[in-house]
């Protein structure tokens, strides 16, 4: 799951540069 939300978080991240830290955060995350 928390894959399928990196993958989200990264679409969302076109728009919004800020999400590209959400990412980085999950990935952190096991």
């Amino acid at each position: 799951d928390v894959v399928d939300r990196i993958e989200r978080v990264a679409v969302n991240s076109n728009n919004h540069p800020l999400d590209n830290i959400t990412v980085e955060r999950i990935e952190v995350r096991p």
